[in-house]
């Protein structure tokens, strides 16, 4: 196996230090790297073949870039003072990160540059280190799921230390591995020293990450990877914050023990006489969602979240920084909620400040928005998990074998780790993550069994993976790993036959595996990425919610995700494998449910309607109090924003007759993306709007040459009364929470800002042309269904649950603002969301209606899902000889302004609430 890794990286970093030396605030061209490149080589004996690598590598690496976040702040507690103090400010400890990011990160320098800006704007909504009166201030970051928050807040911390911030509070969550791999991380980009060697009795000094950059100066740690937050550890050593000369960083978990002695020793040995510190402290709250709001009653919180105001009181000047993916919980927290001896609550009344993650982060929407770039990465999970470990189990469940797609997924990490040496560097770490439980005897259970899969396909490799393939495939390993080879077309991805991975690079590729257990009972140091930093971990982790929250698998690219949690924020937590996948995003893959991707189809929408209300609230000049309390007083605004992943438990409305379902209708498209399995009602939709279009052509005008349309088929100054009367007689599904056509025509009726409407038929590209009536032909769409979890409906473009094509929203507007719309968003190489229309306040809402010749999904051609491709066949046989179609609705609604209802309220009774979903509660911040 020829491969040289040290060469490959001496050239990487060569020509990346070249690329950024000719481009240092700019995306370097193609042109550019690829000459930089040639130079480099010249001091750089490799191949070709290796050459070719590194440049992918460079490309993937610099060709990116990152916008500035948007921030909400209360403008009326807001001093501005960071550009007046910047030229007396040394700014080392950025320089050295910055510097660090460069050379072991191999960031470029625009990444880095906008990184720089974004801390300069959020640095200046704390408060500023040099005022020495009293002062506090409370904000929020959002970012996404593994998208870089930590640097976002490590550049934060550098560039505070440089403003005169000197004491520093990290609270990494709530488990000690997470607690670890923070530390380990600030070690690296904040602290400069190894803590652990800090810490210990002889207490040696060695420079790590930004220490080996510039070592004139070390941040005093007075926690360590291997011992949180030791009263007993300090006074032995002495060591106090008011005799430092440098700042002080804490890292400590959000446990009740720790956080009480911190304070205790705080006040006790570093206090002053009036009992407070007069240190300028900045507490960053990682994960601020979990554990830190109060989640009992006001005048008696709970004791994280009174711990943590207790250590924001003890100092004169303190600012507090909550860092999180999932705000929901943190906006919700009471504005005005205040007790003397704790002061205010958490909630960010200072500030918002909303991330904008690099260009190649791979997200939630990346993998399940409407236009999706990454739908491949998620693989079905089929009914035999159900069988084998059933989805509800409890903790004495006994795991006799594993479900085959687990084997699957299995074998497809074994190949992956063959193909990522193929392609190197061959001494990367590689993670797979095995979730399937919350209780630790389930999971020990099933990291036993995958370790002795393991050792079999090592024996294998070892005995046979040198024959021929004819004869290596008698042994039952190899004959499996050959068909997942097949299955997913590896070939394609590696350039390989199948005979020289299996003769050449198997035997090697397996033989570092390893299987390990991620829970509260196993070691925090279990998953030591920096103890493999020379040849790379190649690790199976096997976990629960030990694996959900903050931690970090290096190199993850296999994910095998079975859980039934139906909280918005604990399944994105759980996604770990959101992230960065440089030089191998290609390969990565994601096994869960049907239904668990429909969640996330849910969660995308949900989330992206949050970002979208914070730009809302930039452009309005909302304060983050006027924005919590609109959210707290808004009826129902919890399951608005989170839709039916937040209906209550059953045990929580047991007393209950009806449960309101409250959605936004303000610059919102609601559509029908579920259709019943039932052939006589969607007949009877495609008469209904046969009947509405002929209404139509006999009583309104078509629109003019000036609307823009692809269609012809646009009426205008349709009355409301009509819009509600066919809305409510059209026949949805009744268990699709956003589009409950009673409530709907029941709020379009009596809403008399939508008093006329726009109605259009968008047409597709099929080449048969339909008669609707005499008068009105049109090309009817085409899409592709399957059949939900419940088997009740089909869904219209699978998991994705969309009917339109983005953006169809645009019909009914003039040419010329369709097109400064559409510009705009091109010049920022973005798609132009449905939403970007339905803001122009003047515009009528929209009534689409969509003929849709329906198809079976992809997804259907899996062999474990011939049953449902049946009935979508015969749908499709029954529709045809009746000459029908599927036809489907999207209701577009305008931006509201303060005098218009923005919210539609729907009944649900219990019996519908029992069919939405089963209850589903799990304890989230620990395994059982």
């Amino acid at each position: 196996m020829n491969n040289s890794p040290d060469n490959i990286n001496k050239l990487e970093n060569l020509a990346h230090f070249l690329v950024l030396q000719r481009f240092p605030a700019e995306v370097p061209t193609e042109a550019g790297i690829k000459e930089c490149l040639a130079q480099a080589r010249i001091l750089t004996p490799v191949t070709d073949e290796e050459c070719d690598k590194v440049l992918k590598l460079l490309y993937a690496h610099l060709q990116v870039t990152m916008e500035i976040g948007v921030a909400v702040v209360d403008e009326s507690t807001y001093k501005p003072w960071l550009n007046e103090r910047k030229q007396d400010i040394t700014f080392y400890y950025w320089d050295r990160y910055r510097k660090y990011l460069e050379r072991s990160k191999n960031w470029n320098g625009v990444v880095i540059e906008t990184l720089g800006r974004v801390s300069d704007e959020i640095l200046d909504l704390l408060g500023n280190p040099a005022n020495e009166t009293s002062w506090q201030r409370c904000g929020l970051i959002m970012g996404d799921v593994q998208s870089g928050k930590t640097a976002n807040y490590a550049t934060l911390c550098n560039k505070a230390m440089d403003a005169g911030y000197r004491v520093l509070i990290i609270l990494a969550g709530t488990q000690e591995n997470l607690r670890r791999q923070t530390q380990e991380r600030l070690d690296l980009e904040l602290v400069g020293l190894d803590s652990q060697l800090i810490l210990d009795r002889v207490g040696r000094k060695l420079p790590v990450g930004v220490g080996r950059i510039d070592g004139n100066h070390f941040v005093a740690t007075f926690t360590s990877k291997n011992n949180d937050f030791d009263q007993k550890l300090l006074n032995n050593l002495n060591m106090r914050i008011t005799t430092c000369l440098e700042p002080v960083v804490f890292v400590i978990k959000k446990q009740k023990h720790r956080l009480t002695y911190l304070e205790k020793w705080l006040r006790i040995y570093n206090a002053g006489p009036d009992g407070k510190i007069d240190s300028p402290m900045l507490l960053i709250d990682d994960e601020a969602d979990n554990a830190s709001v109060n989640t009992k009653d006001d005048d008696d919180p709970t004791t994280i979240n009174e711990c943590i105001r207790k250590l924001l009181i003890l100092f004169k000047r303190a600012s507090y920084v909550g860092v999180t993916a999932t705000p929901y919980a943190n906006i919700f927290i009471n504005p005005d909620n205040e007790k003397e001896m704790l002061g205010n609550d958490l909630f960010p009344r200072d500030f918002i400040y909303s991330l904008a993650p690099p260009t190649n982060y791979i997200g939630n929407t990346a993998i399940f928005g409407d236009e999706s770039s990454h739908e491949y990465v998620v693989q079905d999970i089929g009914d035999d998990a159900e069988h084998t470990i059933p989805i509800k189990h409890g903790s004495q469940f006994n795991v006799e074998d594993l479900p085959e797609s687990l084997y699957t997924a299995l074998n497809y990490f074994v190949l992956i780790n063959v193909i990522r040496d193929i392609r190197g560097p061959i001494h990367s770490h590689r993670s797979m993550l095995v979730n399937i439980s919350r209780f630790t005897n389930v999971q020990s259970q099933t990291r036993n069994i995958i370790h002795a899969w393991i050792e079999r396909i090592k024996s294998a490799a070892i005995n046979f993976g040198s024959l021929e393939p004819q004869e290596a495939m008698r042994n039952s390993s190899i004959k499996s790993l050959y068909d997942t080879w097949q299955a997913f077309h590896l070939s394609l991805l590696c350039e390989k036959d199948w005979s020289t991975v299996q003769q050449h690079w198997l035997c090697y590729a397996v033989n570092r595996l390893t299987v390990v257990e991620v829970n509260q009972r196993t070691s925090s140091a279990i998953l030591d990425y920096d103890a493999y930093k020379d040849n790379g971990f190649r690790v199976i982790a096997v976990g629960g919610n030990s694996l959900t929250r903050g931690l970090t698998l290096e190199g993850l690219c296999v994910s095998y995700f079975y859980r039934n949690s139906q909280a918005y924020d604990t399944l994105l937590q759980m996604g770990r494998w959101f992230g960065y996948r440089i030089g191998y995003e290609d390969l990565c893959r994601v096994w869960m449910t049907d239904e668990a991707r429909e969640c996330y189809s849910h969660i995308t929408k949900a989330t992206n309607e949050l970002r979208d209300e914070i730009y809302s609230m930039r452009y309005y000049g909302m304060t983050p109090r006027e924005f919590g309390l609109k959210v707290r007083s808004s009826p129902g605004s919890t399951e608005r924003m989170v839709s039916k992943l937040l209906i209550t438990a059953r045990n929580k409305m047991r007393h209950a007759t009806d449960y309101i379902h409250t959605v936004s209708v303000s610059a919102e498209l609601l559509e029908t993306p579920k259709i019943i399995i039932d052939t006589d009602r969607i007949i009877g939709n495609f008469n209904l709007a046969k009947q509405f279009v002929a209404y139509l052509e006999a009583t309104h005008k078509k629109a003019d040459d000036s609307v823009f349309h692809s269609t012809h088929n646009v009426w205008v100054d349709v009355p409301r009364e009509k819009v509600a009367s066919f809305i409510r007689s059209y026949i949805a599904d009744p268990l699709y929470l956003h589009f409950q056509t009673d409530g709907l025509a029941d709020f379009i009726a009596q809403a008399n800002h939508l008093e006329s409407w726009d109605i259009a038929l968008p047409e597709g590209d099929t080449k048969e042309e339909y008669c609707i009536t005499n008068k009105t032909v049109i090309k009817r769409q085409e899409r592709s269904v399957d059949i939900s979890p419940n088997k009740k409906s089909i869904r219209i473009n699978g998991a994705k649950l969309r009917v339109g094509s983005r953006p169809c929203t645009r019909y009914g507007l003039d040419n010329s603002i369709v097109e400064e719309i559409t510009q705009r968003r091109k010049q920022n190489k973005q798609q132009v969301p449905d939403k970007d229309f339905l803001m122009k306040p003047d515009r009528k809402p929209l009534l689409l209606i969509h003929f849709i010749n329906i198809k079976p999904h992809t997804n259907l051609e899996k062999p474990e899902r011939v049953e449902d491709r049946t009935l979508v066949v015969q749908v499709m046989d029954r529709l045809n000889g009746k000459k029908a179609c599927v036809v489907a609705l999207s209701v577009g609604f305008p931006l509201a302004t303060k005098d218009n209802t923005m919210y539609v309220k729907y009944k649900i009774n219990l019996v519908q609430q029992e069919l939405l979903l089963e209850a589903a509660t799990e304890a989230q911040n620990a395994d059982d």
